[in-house]
């Protein structure tokens, strides 16, 4: 029995009919409806919420845990435990596009051009000269960046970024490679989105400078392990049970015709070296562009979805992965968004006790991205109201914030009720503490033990790099003081920005760079964190801020 749905989002109102019985996530997956869903639809995460006008069927358990009791009265439903029963009428809250950092570091790429010979396309209807052009990737697990690079004269002419489209299938790798595990069909489904959204990013790129698909010969892809399986479309599932090995680690070239991608069919498409599981090709570029070629030791610290740290000189590097993105990339915490307008990416508490914050775009208040969630515990460090053991106090700030009940849990109102664009206030809650407090204290012990395997002090470390996203944009001196870089080394830290784009580009400008990220791929030495036996003590350790 068929019953008829509709669906509201950004001003439109879409009509369809479905079985009876339908799950309303798989049908909003199925027709392309953006709805955020970091737990990939398991009923944890609280996130894809929407507001049912009609229909409102059975209330679930996970409803009745993670909304209050006023949004359930009012129509709040989580869409992965909404059964399609009647006909209905919903309404999905927007998600803004994400801010994607595509800036680099200023470096000079020297530019030493591939001397295998390829035969140029000509368009002799359009002009009878040569064009050469290709692209540089950085797949991230949330946001993709997209290079066109000028191979006659090694220029980046134009960049493009989007969100990676596998995220509704859920925000950290492991619920993707649990859902390219069921099946030939779903890990194909998988690569077949990522591949149409990039598609659409190179047609985007070559109309904004006039060009053909044919004038672009070369794909250099720089991607954590798991994304670089998916985007081959290989069974990822050897990376999620030990000994967590890859089905492949050394560089590939494919055509993009058994991809499709389009790009010049007679192209190349250039799959950087990974190092293991949790150490992708993503590390390599940012190692590529960076100064670990010298005597004095570095770290080089990705803070995406996954913590990935790398300490060495050019004697020796060594490297670990730590799961930091859950609290970091707003997935596990209670109003926590990723990088969208409306985020509040700062936060400080003024010597008056006034509170200054900052959104992304300057929009009205939706929610807390990673880097005023660093912020925001660090100013409740400082004025005390959070304490060393992460407990939030109600005995002192109550001049300045207001501490409430949230779900039966204690939290602190951040942005008032009447100043968000939400249905509520934004609060931070004692369990989104202990959340920054697992993630910050899973980074801290993974580079003491990398410091410890290398048999040196924090003080012997000249720089610390901070690449991707969230690490280009959080304050270093609040992640110091909640302890999740070392205080001793504040002054040392550097924006690397995003180094794997940069690194993708290097790759492919300077032929003389494959043949290094291959030594340094090899070169890694992979600590696998959950194997060492002092790595409890040093994570118990780093948990207190």
């Amino acid at each position: 029995m068929q019953v008829k749905v509709i669906i509201r989002y950004e001003d439109k109102k879409i009509q369809m009919k479905t079985e009876k019985g339908t799950n309303l996530l798989q049908l909003l997956y199925v027709n392309d409806i953006p709805i955020p869903s970091p737990c990939g639809g398991n009923g944890s995460c609280g996130k894809c919420r929407v507001k049912v006008n009609t229909g409102r069927g059975v209330i679930s358990a996970a409803d009745l845990n993670l909304l209050t009791e006023q949004e359930v009265e009012r129509g709040y439903r989580l869409a992965c435990r909404t059964v399609i029963e009647d006909d209905m009428e919903i309404e999905i809250l927007k998600e803004e596009g994400l801010q994607i950092l595509t800036d680099t570091m200023d470096r000079l790429i020297k530019f030493h051009p591939q001397k295998r010979p390829v035969r140029l396309y000509s368009d002799k209807r359009r002009d009878a000269g040569k064009k050469a052009f290709g692209l540089a990737v950085d797949l991230g697990t949330t946001t993709v960046a997209v290079y066109l690079l000028d191979l006659l004269t090694g220029g980046v002419v134009a960049v493009d970024s989007f969100a990676n489209p596998q995220r509704k299938y859920g925000a950290d790798v492991l619920r993707r490679i649990d859902y390219a595990r069921r099946g030939e069909k779903e890990l194909k489904e998988l690569q077949h989105i990522l591949i149409t959204e990039l598609n659409r990013s190179i047609e985007k790129l070559i109309t904004k400078i006039d060009i053909t698909t044919n004038d672009i010969y070369y794909l250099a892809l720089a991607a954590n392990t798991v994304m670089t399986h998916l985007f081959t479309g290989t069974d990822p599932s050897s990376l999620a049970r030990p000994p967590f090995r890859p089905v492949f680690t050394d560089p590939r070239e494919l055509s993009p015709v058994e991809l499709n991608i389009k790009i010049n069919p007679r192209g190349r498409i250039q799959i950087m070296p990974t190092v293991a599981a949790f150490i992708g090709s993503d590390i390599i570029a940012g190692l590529l562009v960076t100064d670990f070629n010298r005597e004095e030791w570095n770290l080089l610290i990705d803070l995406g979805t996954n913590g990935e740290i790398v300490l060495g000189n050019r004697h020796k590097l060594l490297a670990c992965s730590t799961a930091a993105g859950p609290a970091f990339e707003g997935a596990s915490i209670t109003f926590g968004v990723a990088g969208v307008p409306g985020a509040i990416s700062s936060f400080s508490i003024g010597r008056d006790g006034g509170i200054n914050y900052k959104t992304i775009n300057n929009q009205v208040p939706v929610g807390i991205c990673g880097s005023g969630l660093i912020d925001i515990v660090a100013g409740l460090l400082e004025y005390g109201i959070v304490s060393r053991t992460g407990l939030l106090r109600e005995d002192i700030g109550q001049d300045i914030f207001k501490i409430r009940d949230y779900m039966d849990i204690r939290a602190v109102e951040i942005v008032a009720e009447d100043y968000t664009a939400i249905e509520g206030p934004i609060l931070l809650t004692q369990k989104d503490i202990r959340e920054v407090q697992l993630a910050k204290g899973a980074i801290a012990a993974g580079i003491n033990i990398l410091t410890k395997e290398a048999g040196i002090s924090l003080a012997d470390v000249a720089n610390i790099y901070l690449a991707g996203g969230f690490g280009s944009y959080i304050n270093p001196h609040n992640a110091c003081k909640i302890g999740l870089l070392p205080r001793e080394l504040e002054e040392k830290i550097r924006r690397a920005g995003n180094a794997a784009g940069l690194g993708a580009q290097s790759y492919l400008l300077d032929e003389r760079k494959r043949e290094e990220a291959g030594l340094l791929a090899k070169k890694v030495e992979y600590i696998e964190l959950s194997l060492r036996k002092d790595f409890q003590s040093e994570f118990i350790q780093a948990m207190d801020f």
